[in-house]
């Protein structure tokens, strides 16, 4: 999500919060309807220049919180989630006007991720399942960016470019963070997109029901393979292993 007159970058990561924290901005900027304009896809369906993009009626794609099934624009399946390295890549941002905008991100406990990313998605919490789908094509698949390591979100040219990286249990302080750049009038940061409670995937493997809503739930192969691929979002964000 970029809003680009208030030169405010929230990199969005799938299951971290950061629907929350679209609807708050959206909140900030008087937009009342998430998916205002969207026909009920929030999928863009005509050719357009990035700058009609950022001039588009539908607030979704001006601040590119939207869809691109259809290879309209510039970018992968889902702008929504677009990369650091994507944002330049693309040319959405320039590399020339990157150091004057605030560049924002929530992260979260790996584990914690990958149980709510199985549930959400539909795929087994097991090492074999979660590698296949970590693996499926960056530029054509959404439901790999479920599975992305947070890190890979993040950088440029193989650096952390982020000048804020905010752990979901402290998603508190965002609206601090950017009262600088945006009216935020005391507004709170809301809990939104919240998984359905109970929701749990399972699937049979071998004859065996495998199922997560806790890391003790998780098989000791599977942690060891977490731990090992998603190793570096381990020791950037602070967060233990087990």
């Amino acid at each position: 999500m970029y809003l680009r007159d208030e030169k405010i970058l929230f990199v969005h990561i799938p299951r971290n919060a950061a629907q929350s924290v679209t609807v708050f901005f959206y909140n900030c900027l008087g937009i009342l309807d998430l998916f205002a304009n969207t026909n009920g896809y929030n999928e863009i369906r005509k050719e357009k220049t990035i700058e009609e993009l950022y001039n588009s009626d539908s607030p979704n794609e001006r601040y590119l919180f939207a869809k691109n099934n259809r290879w309209k624009v510039p970018g992968p399946i889902v702008l929504t989630y677009m990369t650091m390295q994507e944002y330049i890549d693309y040319e959405y941002i320039s590399r020339e006007e990157l150091p004057f905008i605030k560049k924002i991100v929530t992260v979260r406990n790996p584990y914690e991720r990958i149980i709510s990313a199985c549930n959400y998605k539909a795929v087994a919490p097991n090492r074999h399942w979660i590698q296949k789908v970590a693996t499926y094509d960056r530029v054509r698949s959404e439901k790999m960016r479920h599975f992305m390591r947070q890190s890979d979100f993040l950088k440029l040219d193989g650096e952390i470019v982020m000048d804020h990286i905010v752990k979901v249990e402290d998603i508190h302080t965002i609206p601090s963070l950017v009262s600088d750049r945006i009216d935020t009038d005391g507004k709170k940061i809301p809990h939104f997109n919240k998984a359905p409670e109970g929701l749990l995937y399972e699937r049979a493997i071998n004859d065996e029901l495998i199922a997560a809503k806790v890391v003790r739930e998780i098989k000791r192969d599977t942690i060891d393979w977490i731990n090992d691929y998603y190793h570096e979002d381990f020791e950037r964000f602070g967060y233990e292993k087990v």
